[in-house]
């Protein structure tokens, strides 16, 4: 294998990590407005209606988001020394 295709090869790898990175940062959107429509409605209520795996889900999307940043970074290092 070539360096031209090493590059192209590390280059499509760089943009499906953004790609992931997107779509977790979609998730962690989604779910943070499900969490804050049900707190809402949770006035309402004596108890919490925010499932607790809910929180969790946030809670594993923010440590998703870090190993996909950290990726994106190393991805970044590796074409930056070819």
């Amino acid at each position: 294998m070539s360096l031209a295709e090493v590059k192209a090869v590390v280059a499509e790898v760089a943009d499906q990590t953004r790609a992931a990175a997107e779509l977790v940062r979609r998730a962690g959107d989604g779910v943070a407005e499900a969490v804050r429509i049900l707190a809402d409605l949770s006035r309402q209520h004596p108890e919490s209606l925010v499932p607790v795996a809910l929180t969790r889900a946030a809670d594993e999307i923010d440590r998703c988001h870090d190993h996909v940043a950290g990726a994106l970074q190393a991805v970044g290092d590796l074409d930056a020394r070819l």
